[in-house]
C-alpha cells in the first residue's frame, strides 16, 4: 500500500509539473506580436520577438516608431499581444518577465 501511495505521489507531482509548464506561455524569437506602448504613441506597434545583444528579451519594430525606435524591452511593456488562431490575444507580460535573466526584468513603466 505504501508503495502505491509512493507512486501515485509521484504520479500527481508530475502532472502537476506538467500542468504548470503548460501554464507558463512562452514566446520564441521570431513570434509575431504587437505592443501598445503609450511612450511611442496611441496604435499598436507590429513586430517579432527577439533577444539583444544583452540578452534581454525585445520586441524588435517592423517600422521605426517615435523618436526613432526600433525596439522596445519586452519587460517593460505592459500590453503585448500576438496571433493565436487568427486573432490577437494577450500576452501575460508579467508571468513572462520573472523567465528573463536578472539584469532584463527591470524594463521602463512603459503604458
Amino acid at each position: 500500500m505504501r508503495n502505491f501511495l509512493l507512486a501515485c505521489a509521484i504520479a500527481g507531482c508530475a502532472v502537476s509539473a506538467t500542468a504548470q509548464t503548460k501554464a507558463q506561455p512562452v514566446l520564441p524569437a521570431g513570434t509575431p506580436i504587437r505592443v501598445l506602448d503609450g511612450s511611442l504613441g496611441p496604435d499598436w506597434l507590429d513586430g517579432k520577438i527577439g533577444v539583444g545583444a544583452d540578452g534581454c528579451t525585445m520586441v524588435f519594430l517592423n517600422q521605426k516608431a517615435k523618436g526613432g525606435y526600433t525596439s522596445v524591452s519586452f519587460a517593460g511593456q505592459r500590453k503585448l499581444q500576438m496571433q493565436k488562431d487568427g486573432a490577437w490575444v494577450d500576452v501575460p507580460v508579467k508571468e513572462l518577465n520573472p523567465r528573463q535573466p536578472k539584469a532584463c526584468q527591470n524594463g521602463g513603466d512603459n503604458d
